[in-house]
């Protein structure tokens, strides 16, 4: 398989291919991405395939299988979904438990983007499993960890360097995403910003490239009608924009309780002194004792969505559901189940802004106010809030509803509960998760770089150097000659034999009466330590702290000895550092 792609992706890419306009590396980094693209919408279209045969199954076939048991059978079918994915997880691929992208961002930040490929497998199946059963989680989080698979597979087939590899999860990431609520610019937010959170130009085009080409493939399978059907929505009286506003203050606190109650679960099924394989039962029977009596918080819950945005379902039983909601999460996916947290988001955030919007409309009559507005606006807060991604959020929901109008309540209530809920919590859900393993990814950000950076990258022209027989004249003519405060000593063959430095030729000329015996450029050279080309930036750096110098000699190991390849210097790393950020930030 390997070998039939990478011969087709010669032919794509060679001089007589259509795009022999664009250099190598563009051409190479297109051509992946689509492939990508292609890969992440059909894995999208059939995980959304196995959900609905696994709902099927569970709440059709097996249902009737245990028609003895009347409607208790709902809380047995989602433990006998968790019998079934918890040893797929446990042997398999643990990190396909959760809600998947903290690993995809884990990945980004401590393994150069490698994702192990049986990922993407073990995640749709156990995920499928998971949901299909009943598990209270959403289908993005998987589509999102299966696309970043296959882009990192793409990448380690390839042999890239880890920026590209990156790029190409990224790719993945934004895929999944567009291919799953049919928004390929949603996507492209959604990739840039949680999953590389760097809006830099050189990464965008590859990113946008895959995106599209994903939604593409998702609207040929699956059809092109939007997620949401909206309302017809006007704002009939300026004052509705305040009202938008303290929705966003409102949705704020809820979302950032979902937060920490869903690590505060993970927490507590940690702590049960029981095997891992058991937890995921646990969840899932907790689980089904609060379907019994509600089943609206079983599957994904797009059809909450629905009553609350059209205004058909109760005042009271949405005021229920929000916490029920957000309980059923965290047995799901706090015990062990697999799922994403985006669609829980949206079903939460819709219940609290249409459950607001019905307020209004009582208390307001007057105003026309339209509950199901509020509804869709308390969507993308949530997410926002819980996700500290305002734009992915925000583009995202305008691509579901296809509505122009609702453009500036959602500006309003997205910004305002984006700030409001990082004033009250410093991480996101998917941050908290790599902080709590003890990884800031701000701090890991500048570690990337410091350890991406090798020596061998940035070398410039060999300084001076004189031969271990050169004589004490010679050497301090060079000296004056090249303006340096150090040379190196290397014989006629490049081998490395140490350095001079000023101090010490203003040490042995203070002590003039030792110049009565030749001095040669091999008797003054000091040991200093060297650094091999690949070396890292980190190391370079920590080699001249410890040794007190201004500059190291940069050696290459090799058969007969060890090559002097050329110096680096403190402000060589630095610069090479600021022109990284540089680039990085576009």
């Amino acid at each position: 398989m390997a070998t039939a792609l990478k011969d087709f992706f010669v032919r794509i890419t060679g001089p007589k291919s259509p795009l022999s306009f664009i250099s190598s590396s563009a051409k190479s980094m297109l051509v992946l991405s689509a492939i990508v693209g292609v890969g992440a919408g059909l894995a999208a279209v059939f995980f959304r395939w196995m959900l609905d045969f696994f709902h099927v199954f569970f709440f059709v076939t097996l249902y009737g299988w245990l028609s003895f048991m009347g409607p208790y059978a709902v809380i047995i079918i989602p433990a006998i979904g968790a019998v079934l994915f918890g040893p797929i997880i446990y042997f398999f691929a643990r990190e396909a438990k959760g809600h998947g992208v903290p690993e995809v961002m884990l990945a980004m930040e401590r393994d150069g983007g490698r994702i192990r490929p049986r990922v993407a497998l073990v995640k749709s199946l156990a995920s499928s499993l998971c949901i299909g059963s009943g598990g209270s989680a959403g289908r993005e989080g998987p589509v999102v960890q299966l696309g970043s698979a296959l882009g990192s597979t793409l990448g380690q087939i390839f042999h890239l360097k880890d920026e590209k590899v990156k790029n190409l999860v990224a790719c993945g990431a934004a895929a999944g995403i567009a291919a799953t609520f049919n928004a390929p610019i949603g996507g492209l937010f959604f990739a840039l910003e949680v999953i590389l959170r760097d809006f830099s130009t050189r990464r965008i085009g590859n990113v946008v490239i895959a995106s599209v080409t994903a939604s593409v493939v998702a609207k040929i399978l699956l059809g092109s009608e939007h997620f949401i059907t909206a309302p017809a929505y006007s704002i009939n009286s300026p004052v509705e924009l305040l009202f938008y506003i303290a929705l966003g203050l409102i949705i704020a606190p809820i979302a950032i309780l979902f937060v920490r109650s869903l690590y505060k679960f993970e927490d507590i099924f940690d702590s049960l002194k029981t095997h891992d394989l058991v937890k995921p039962v646990i969840g899932a029977l907790a689980l089904g004792v609060i379907g019994l009596f509600f089943p609206q918080v079983f599957g994904v819950g797009y059809e909450n969505i629905e009553g609350a945005v059209n205004a058909t379902m109760l005042f009271h039983v949405i005021l229920i559901l929000v916490p029920l909601k957000m309980l059923a999460v965290c047995f799901t996916l706090g015990s062990g189940g697999s799922g994403g947290v985006f669609a829980p988001s949206l079903v939460m955030g819709s219940l609290v802004g249409g459950a607001f919007g019905m307020i209004l409309s009582f208390v307001f009559p007057g105003l026309g106010i339209e509950p199901g507005a509020y509804a869709l606006v308390g969507m993308a807060a949530f997410f926002a809030g819980s996700a500290h991604a305002p734009m992915a959020a925000f583009l995202i929901m305008f691509e579901l509803t296809g509505d122009y109008l609702i453009i500036l309540p959602l500006m309003l209530a997205v910004t305002i509960t984006t700030a409001f809920s990082e004033k009250l919590h410093r991480e996101s859900i998917y941050t908290l998760k790599l902080i709590r393993r003890g990884i800031n990814i701000k701090k890991e950000r500048v570690r990337d770089i410091m350890e991406s950076i090798k020596i061998g990258e940035i070398l410039g022209k060999m300084g001076a150097s004189v031969l271990p027989s050169a004589p004490i004249d010679e050497i301090i003519e060079l000296v004056e000659k090249e303006n340096r405060a150090s040379l190196t000593v290397v014989d006629s063959d490049g081998e490395y034999h140490g350095l001079i430095t000023i101090d010490a030729i203003i040490t042995l000329l203070r002590h003039s009466e030792s110049l009565q015996y030749v001095v040669v450029a091999g008797d003054i050279a000091k040991n200093v330590p060297c650094i091999a080309e690949s070396a890292s930036l980190k190391e370079a750096m920590k080699s001249l702290v410890e040794s007190g110098m201004d500059i190291l000699p940069v050696v290459r190991k090799v058969d007969d000895g060890t090559k002097l390849t050329g110096t680096i210097s403190k402000h060589d790393l630095l610069s090479a550092y600021r022109r990284e950020v540089s680039v990085r930030r576009g």
